[in-house]
């Protein structure tokens, strides 16, 4: 498989604002992963950060989580990159 293949995608729709979404999401990040290195914040539009399981052995993936505005609603993507 190539490397630029291995990409999960998650999407879901929120019944709140985007900055609401945001700021809930960043608060509750370290609680649910630790303290994983945020390498990018564009509030409340994108968060990009890398995280690395426990049983991984020094694989790491990298996050990019955004944020987008819909009808009153916020659609949250997140697309994992680069792990083994």
């Amino acid at each position: 498989m190539r490397d630029d293949a291995r990409e999960m995608v998650i999407a879901r729709l929120f019944d709140a604002g985007r900055t609401e979404v945001f700021e809930a999401w960043l608060q509750h990040l370290p609680a649910w992963l630790g303290e994983a290195p945020v390498l990018q914040t564009i509030p409340p539009e994108l968060a990009v950060f890398t995280h690395m399981p426990v049983e991984a052995s020094g694989d790491y993936v990298t996050v990019i989580a955004r944020f987008e505005e819909k009808d009153g609603q916020t659609l949250y993507t997140s697309r994992a990159r680069r792990w083994r």
